[in-house]
């Protein structure tokens, strides 16, 4: 009798395999590709049934798994009409291989070589669909085809870069760990800004800053703010500096924005506050309109205890921020860093009302609330 356990396996492979049976016929434009998938639409609603209704069974119903593969037989027998008519049609190959597979793991033989053939079959009828190659490389890496799969991966990284950080967190999900992850897919910049977290948290840090150097010169801005992030996390500031001074001119404003910020960064982390407020500046100056730059550059200055310039500087994000959408949170940081800049020049009751403007935005906000209450308790007793 198979056990309610092999359950999990079927459910998780096949559920993942659903959304990448609709939208868009194969790619060779044959008479049949509208018919087959019109079939594979009616065949994603079957699978969908089946899976809820295990799903849904209790531990109790013994019955369940019997009723599984029963239906799994049926979604193979229609799935195989299909490819026997469309045998080109690689969607339908994907969700056959992974439908057969279910089935033979149902068994105590387990999954055979007949299947791995179908899903080579599959990967070589679909090499611009990168969603049906990464459906047949979750397929492998459940089958334990670990090296098949990741190569499966690497060689849709190669052809798609937008998959990257799909991929990256297929293979994560698979029990792939972090740093195998980075040996095994080419390093461009989308590849490494998925890895960013995942290396960090499995102690990688700096295996994750020798990565992202190698990439920094041609990636985009986002790549460099995490990799500046990385740094200061780690306490590296003086690396995050030296690295700065080794690349080469940006090519555009966005990317020499991201530069001063990120020195403004580093020498905010070694203590040099002017200097860093300095650099804040030609970061906002290069993107005058970004209210990130602008919230910095303001923050900044307010350490460095150049507070008339922290008011300025406060003011521009919010008129920055009421020309924009969903700003609420960097609102009220504004606000109450331009209370901390009034407060600093003894304009108490312009502060009172900058904290009591944040507090509105936010309500639930420590640092303005207890600099609201303590003004409140300076007059009192005034």
């Amino acid at each position: 009798m198979t056990t309610r356990r092999s359950s999990s396996a079927a459910t998780w492979a096949l559920a993942a395999a659903l959304p990448l049976t609709a939208g868009g016929a194969s790619i060779f434009r044959a008479a049949w590709a509208p018919t087959s998938r019109r079939a594979l639409d009616g065949i994603s609603e079957r699978i969908a049934a089946t899976v809820k209704d295990l799903e849904a069974a209790p531990a109790t119903d013994t019955g369940a798994i019997d009723r599984f593969a029963s239906n799994l037989s049926g979604i193979e027998r229609a799935l195989t009409a299909i490819v026997r008519a469309a045998p080109l049609d690689a969607r339908a190959l994907q969700l056959l291989s992974c439908v057969r597979w279910e089935r033979e793991n149902l068994g105590a033989a387990g999954p055979g070589e007949a299947t791995l053939r179908l899903i080579d079959i599959a990967a070589s009828r679909a090499p611009r669909l990168p969603d049906v190659l990464l459906g047949l490389a979750a397929t492998l890496f459940r089958m334990g085809e670990t090296d098949r799969g990741t190569a499966l991966v690497s060689r849709v990284v190669s052809e798609a870069p937008t998959t990257s950080q799909r991929a990256v967190k297929l293979m994560l999900d698979s029990g792939i760990g972090a740093g195998a992850v980075a040996a095994s897919l080419p390093p461009t910049p989308a590849v490494v800004v998925s890895l960013k977290d995942p290396m960090l948290e499995a102690g990688l840090g700096r295996e994750f800053l020798t990565l992202a150097e190698t990439r920094l010169a041609e990636g985009p801005a986002r790549l460099l703010e995490l990799y500046g992030e990385a740094c200061l996390q780690l306490g590296l500031p003086a690396r995050l500096a030296a690295t700065l001074d080794t690349l080469p001119p940006a090519a555009d404003a966005e990317g020499r924005a991201e530069r001063a910020c990120q020195r403004g960064y580093a020498l905010f982390a070694m203590k040099d506050l002017p200097a860093a407020a300095d650099a804040m500046a030609r970061a906002r100056d290069a993107s005058p309109e970004d209210p990130r730059y602008a919230e910095i550059f303001a923050t900044m200055t307010l350490e460095a205890g150049r507070y008339a310039e922290a008011e300025r500087g406060f003011r521009k994000v919010l008129q920055i921020c009421a020309r924009l959408t969903g700003q609420t949170p960097r609102r009220a940081r504004a606000y109450t860093g331009l209370g901390r800049s009034l407060e600093a020049q003894f304009r108490m009751e312009e502060a009172y009302d900058a904290y009591r403007r944040a507090l509105v935005l936010e309500p639930g906000s420590a640092a303005p609330a207890e600099r609201l209450a303590r003004l409140a308790q300076g007059r009192g007793t005034r």
